[in-house]
């Protein structure tokens, strides 16, 4: 599986490797602190200086405590392009009285409007636009079909991976003009998102406590403006 984000030195699309990825050879990397913390962990893990790694491990969990940024990041979803749309607080589901998904908009000043009046709303993508997601859910059985996935190669690229707050994977690839597929090839805990859908997008938090984050950053291939996605007309494969 090739997976693909943005180099923050250059803003072009990168190959992922692992969280070592960070820029191409010879860019800057102007990530902040939270990201110098990580490369620090990392390194005091591979010592083996577990004393070290465990106050760094405390420290990144102390960033997380932090109420989550919401309106900032649908904001920055906006610049990209992306329409967004409000979720109510703690939950993956739109507001009463909205139309969810058919709402979102990439429009400033409706999107200040939104989160000025409910600023602790979680934040919605649709689906099949930018892109489309295959939504992996190990709590109903996604990890054999996951890991056959991946043994034969069988995934499409990838330019972007997000954690759920149930420690499932969204996987973000080129719209296809598809709709949704629950049970994906019949693969169980694994759906596929496309026009009609949505996701629940970082760094959105649950009820519980829980939070979607980036694991790797969306590339530009979906981040930057679209032609419109032709849909699969009646009878088509």
């Amino acid at each position: 599986m090739r997976t693909f984000t943005t180099c923050p030195g250059c803003g072009d699309v990168l190959a992922y490797q692992d969280r070592r990825t960070r820029t191409h050879p010879g860019c800057q990397d102007p990530q902040g602190y939270e990201f110098e913390l990580e490369r620090e962990f990392l390194a005091a893990a591979e010592a083996g200086d577990n004393a070290l790694a465990d106050t760094l491990a405390a420290q990144l969990d102390g960033m997380f405590d932090r109420p989550p940024r919401l309106f900032d990041a649908a904001l920055a979803y906006a610049e990209m392009g992306w329409p967004v749309f409000p979720l109510r607080p703690g939950t993956k589901i739109p507001f009463p009285n909205t139309r969810g998904f058919k709402d979102a908009t990439d429009n400033r000043i409706l999107i200040r409007q939104w989160w000025g009046r409910w600023p602790m709303a979680n934040i919605g993508l649709p689906t099949g636009r930018h892109f489309d997601v295959i939504d992996i859910d190990f709590r109903h059985g996604a990890r054999p079909a996951w890991d056959r996935l991946r043994a034969v190669d069988a995934m499409p690229d990838v330019h972007g991976v997000a954690s759920t707050a149930h420690n499932g994977i969204h996987l973000l690839l080129e719209p296809a003009g598809g709709g949704n597929l629950t049970r994906a090839g019949a693969l169980p805990g694994i759906d596929y998102r496309g026009r009609g859908g949505y996701i629940v997008a970082p760094p959105s938090i649950l009820a519980s406590g829980r939070r979607y984050t980036w694991e790797v950053k969306p590339s530009p291939v979906i981040t930057a403006p679209r032609r419109p996605v032709p849909t699969r007309s009646a009878g088509a494969p």
